[in-house]
């Protein structure tokens, strides 16, 4: 039976510590990504198919559990219908339990690099808050970049090439993330790794701008089906100029230049 006000049941198990919980008694509270609606009905579907993988993870607290990770999988058993679920049980402080978010967020397909560099950035910065002493030193000089990168792969079960890039990215100023996100570069990693190496946060924004005016160009070079039938009638009507063709062959490099800015410059 449930215990009194807590809507919990125990259940045995071995390994991870997972008990069940009533699904209306979790809380949702602090810090959660926005549901996406669509994503939530997916993953109803995938655990009516295939059962819930991952439970969520909450902490037990005077006020009954609260979620630490899972909002979708919490919603999706909701639209389920469910009356309880199995959820990892977490008993460590603040920090131990974004860390934990942390540590399964990185690994979820649907963030962009720039979201998954930021993670980083914050787990490198909580471990440092959590372990004072985190920078171990080997005998003789300072750790090794590469062996930081290993260590930092073996915690959050990645690659040390991963690691790296997501570290560069990390040296991006505020406004070249913001720039970044306004002009969807923040999905790609090789535009944030060029910005990233620019000298000061100015050169890194105006970059980052740069380079979204290259995509953006690019797009206009592909053009739709009744682009290209007005293309093949200019090429039509400037095969037929015979005329034209022949004076532009006979002007010099000044006349052409004289003609493009007078009379094509004006109509575009």
């Amino acid at each position: 039976r449930a215990a009194s006000g807590t809507g919990k049941h125990r259940v045995d198990h071995v390994g991870p510590r997972i008990e069940k919980f009533q699904v209306a008694a979790i809380q949702v509270v602090g810090k959660h990504r926005p549901l996406d609606k669509k994503k939530v009905r997916a993953l109803s579907e995938s655990i009516k198919l295939i059962g819930l993988k991952t439970p969520p993870t909450v902490r037990q607290g005077n006020k009954g559990p609260s979620l630490v990770t899972g909002h979708h999988r919490l919603e999706a058993a909701k639209l389920l219908g469910w009356r309880e679920i199995d959820c990892f049980v977490t008993d460590g402080g603040k920090t131990d339990r974004r860390l934990w978010t942390i540590a399964e967020n990185l690994h979820r397909v649907d963030l962009t690099p720039l979201q998954r560099a930021e993670y980083l950035e914050e787990w490198e910065k909580l471990m440092k808050e959590r372990d004072k002493d985190v920078q171990v030193t080997q005998p003789g000089g300072r750790q090794p970049k590469d062996k930081g990168y290993s260590k930092l792969a073996k915690q959050l079960g990645t690659t040390r090439e991963d690691v790296r890039r997501l570290k560069a990215i990390t040296a991006l100023s505020p406004k070249a993330r913001a720039a970044a996100r306004a002009t969807g570069l923040d999905k790609k990693t090789q535009p944030l790794l060029k910005a990233a190496k620019a000298s000061t946060p100015q050169k890194q924004t105006k970059k980052m701008q740069e380079l979204a005016s290259s995509k953006q160009a690019a797009r206009r070079g592909s053009l739709t089906p009744d682009e290209s039938e007005q293309l093949k009638a200019l090429k039509r009507a400037y095969n037929r100029a015979t005329k034209f063709k022949q004076a532009w062959d006979d002007a010099t490099t000044a006349v052409r230049q004289k003609f493009i800015k007078s009379v094509l410059k004006p109509l575009v």
